[in-house]
């Protein structure tokens, strides 16, 4: 996993300054690495939520976590080598609806709570959830 962004970190000179800066700022470094990741994640489910209302079947329902988790653990098999119903620090996935037609799936990030979505850099210090809109039309829930 780490492997996969490694290269941009040591570009990036962020490793450097993380070994010199102290465990605060490794803290930072490997939260940071883990949002990118987990932003990969929950986008990927995503996708297969939206594959599964395209074909026509039915969805967790928002709130349900133990629908989720079944849907997660049957579609993400190939992340075996951990617990899929739970983001990378393990705090377990959630979907909510935001309005009548949209379901969001999302993590809620390094702190554990849930606040707004980390939507771009104006984004606050506590906007660190981790979240993706699905579209859903009536009827697509469990």
């Amino acid at each position: 996993m780490l492997g996969r962004v490694m290269p941009l970190l040591v570009l990036t000179g962020t490793i450097a300054l993380a070994t010199s800066e102290g465990p605060a700022t490794v803290a930072k470094v490997q939260d940071a690495v883990r949002t990118l990741l987990q932003r990969s994640e929950i986008q990927e489910s995503a996708k297969l939520l939206r594959v599964e209302i395209a074909q026509g079947n039915q969805i967790p329902l928002p709130g349900r976590a133990d629908q989720l988790a079944q849907f997660l653990r049957e579609t993400r098999t190939a992340d075996a080598s951990r617990d899929v119903t739970l983001d990378l620090w393990q705090h377990p996935l959630v979907l909510e609806r935001e309005d009548r037609e949209t379901v969001i799936l999302l993590s809620w990030g390094p702190n554990g709570a849930r606040d707004e979505c980390a939507k771009s850099a104006e984004s606050g210090p506590d906007s660190d959830d981790i979240c993706e809109a699905i579209a859903v039309p009536r009827g697509a829930g469990r």
